[in-house]
């Protein structure tokens, strides 16, 4: 149960990030879009809940779809109330 709890917390705090800055889905590793190709990069999150919250290289406005594949599994309502 406290596993659940701790992935419940996420994903709410993960949907709450995720509407006050306007991202189309969840903060997650991804290719950061630049011109022509761009990188990919796996240091991502919200800063707010980072363990080391002191790294100023952390992205935090790359957003995907598909990371809320996972957090169906603990809300599937929440999650696709958002999609």
């Amino acid at each position: 149960m406290a596993f659940r709890n701790a992935y419940y917390n996420q994903l709410a705090t993960q949907l709450d990030y995720a509407y006050q800055l306007n991202l189309p889905g969840f903060i997650s590793a991804s290719q950061r879009p630049t011109e022509g190709s761009g990188t990919y990069y796996g240091r991502t999150g919200i800063r707010d809940i980072a363990e080391y919250p002191e790294l100023d290289s952390f992205v935090i406005d790359v957003a995907s779809t598909y990371a809320m594949a996972a957090a169906s599994q603990i809300n599937y309502g929440a999650v696709s109330d958002w999609l």
